[in-house]
């Protein structure tokens, strides 16, 4: 015997099974109400979904409609993707639609969206007519006609649009044409629409964080950063950063994300990135783009973990200071001058001056000692004064010329007399032989400025040197 069918009652609306076989729940509130002005909002431009059933009850409509399948977010029901379209705009997408992302290095839209062709009827002026569309094919806006509603004062057909626009409001982001809508978007929402619109953000944190990876997503990500300077959700922000935090750092274009944030948010909103930087700082110093985003924290980052920072770089100085990429972060960390940082530095390095002014890399970390603090730079005289060949050897050098010459010229500038002189007693018996090199003769050059007679012995050798040139 067959079992007997029940026909559900309208007062059971949460056990009936909606158009695609599922039991919708009756506890997502402003899912419901989200649907509800989207499904309104489709209507006033003339869409219908040809295959809905019609509902007489505005409220069941949504529930059913919005809880099909997974969430808003679900592609194979129109309402997961609004169409701002118009009579004559269903040949494919125009070059204003969203799905326009070409700039978009990583596009991970696509491949969540299942290819399903859904009719639509337009009933418009010249009366009902029917189209095919793929649902894969991200919505097109009318800009002329979208643009007007979010900065006019209709409210009902404003907060439609709204709502319609946050549910796609990360492929906005990554659509160079859309921009305007987007910067329009986030200028109409008011504290609750701002809410929905970063809620659907965290829902959406993996497109999201991916819309960083290209200068478009950038832009609009700033745009966000500065319109939530002020707000609690600040926080949420920098939190779903952090999750990323060394992929976007190392990014030429994605660290400037971060970068937006310390110069915008409060401390307070930037403690887990500030935390972030001070952990993989020697990471962050010896890479090739994050030593640059590095250095630009330095002078962002505020309160304590600015000096932790500095601490860090100044504990792996011995390091940094031979490293391609972390010399450049170890000067700029001496050049924040704070007196505690620079003299850990120093004595990390004393002891390896000469040898570090050998190398390229060397020779600008040891200038910048040198002109860093003046006890550093009687240091490395110091130790350039301890054998009489060491002096020679360097001004002869490609790259230790360049440190006896600031050596020259610091001492004289600070009038550190005897000290010059001694230099310049020391380098006097090999004039003839640092006319040699292009470096040597610019330290005879400094060494001959206040002795005429070196001065023209200088005039004499380059004279020697350039006519031996010649003959070669």
């Amino acid at each position: 015997m067959s079992e007997k069918k029940t026909t559900p009652t309208p007062s059971s609306t949460s056990k009936t099974l909606n158009k695609h076989g599922q039991n919708p729940s009756t506890d997502n509130n402003v899912a419901d109400d989200w649907e509800e002005t989207m499904a309104q909002y489709f209507s006033s431009l003339g869409l219908n979904d040809e295959y809905a059933p019609t509902y007489t009850n505005s409220v069941s409509a949504a529930q059913q409609q919005w809880l099909a399948t997974n969430s808003v977010s679900h592609h194979n029901s129109i309402w997961g993707s609004p169409f701002f379209i118009h009579e004559g705009d269903y040949s494919g997408t125009r070059n204003n639609s969203v799905s326009n992302t070409d700039n978009f290095d990583h596009n991970s839209f696509s491949s969540s969206i299942t290819p399903n062709y859904r009719r639509f009827r337009d009933t418009g002026n010249n009366g009902p007519r029917s189209f095919n569309r793929p649902a894969d094919i991200s919505p097109v806006i009318d800009i002329m006609r979208t643009l007007p509603v979010l900065k006019g004062d209709n409210g009902d057909q404003k907060k439609y649009q709204i709502y319609a626009l946050i549910s796609i409001v990360v492929k906005l982001m990554v659509d160079a044409n859309m921009y305007c809508i987007f910067e329009a978007l986030l200028d109409a929402c008011d504290i609750k629409q701002m809410d929905a619109l970063v809620q659907m953000i965290v829902c959406n944190s993996d497109s999201f964080l991916e819309a960083a990876l290209c200068r478009q997503g950038v832009y609009s990500i700033t745009r966000l950063i500065k319109r939530l300077k002020k707000s609690p959700h600040a926080f949420t922000l920098t939190r779903i950063f952090s999750t990323k935090f060394m992929d976007f750092m190392t990014h030429n274009t994605a660290k400037q994300v971060i970068l937006t944030c310390f110069i915008y948010f409060s401390h307070e909103s930037n403690q887990v990135l500030y935390e972030a930087t001070i952990c993989n700082c020697f990471c962050l110093a010896t890479h090739k783009v994050g030593c640059i985003a590095l250095n630009e924290c330095m002078s962002t980052i505020v309160g304590t973990q600015r000096l932790r920072l500095l601490d860090n770089i100044a504990g792996i100085s011995g390091i940094l200071c031979d490293d391609p990429y972390g010399n450049y972060v170890l000067q700029v960390a001496m050049e924040q001058n704070f007196d505690d940082v620079n003299t850990r530095i120093f004595n990390r390095l004393r002891g390896r001056f000469v040898q570090l002014a050998r190398t390229k890399i060397g020779s600008h970390i040891v200038e910048k000692c040198m002109k860093t603090s003046q006890d550093c730079m009687l240091s490395v005289i110091s130790e350039m004064l301890r054998s009489p060949e060491t002096l020679q050897v360097l001004a002869q050098h490609n790259f230790g010329n360049y440190v006896v010459q600031t050596a020259l010229r610091m001492t004289r500038e600070e009038g550190l007399n005897e000290l010059y002189k001694t230099l310049v007693h020391s380098l006097e018996p090999h004039f003839p032989a640092l006319m040699k090199t292009k470096g040597g003769r610019k330290v005879v050059e400094l060494a001959s400025i206040d002795r005429p007679a070196f001065g023209g012995m200088y005039k004499t050798c380059a004279h020697d040197v350039a006519s031996t040139s010649s003959k070669r």
